[in-house]
């Protein structure tokens, strides 16, 4: 009733676990999601660089302003600068 398994029948039986192979031998669902968990991924990590390409900005201008703020200038002047930056 036992059946012997040797060596020879265990080496025979080795199956590719690469993702490749997964992913070539998933079913059309799977694969399905598998695409559109990766492309929300890549989404998800452009909105990420994108704002964080925007937080360096809005740092950079910040440290602007403070520099023109606590330079002792009238707020006339400091209006008239940002008034002219904007238009």
């Amino acid at each position: 009733m036992e059946s012997i398994v040797t060596s020879g029948d265990i080496s025979s039986a080795v199956v590719d676990f690469s993702l490749l192979s997964l992913f070539l031998r998933a079913d059309l669902v799977v694969k399905s999601v598998i695409i559109i968990l990766m492309a929300a991924s890549i989404y998800s990590w452009a909105v990420i660089v994108e704002k964080l390409v925007k937080m360096k900005k809005l740092k950079q201008l910040e440290n602007e302003f403070d520099e023109i703020f606590w330079s002792g200038n009238s707020f006339e002047d400091l209006f008239e600068t940002f008034n002219y930056n904007q238009n």
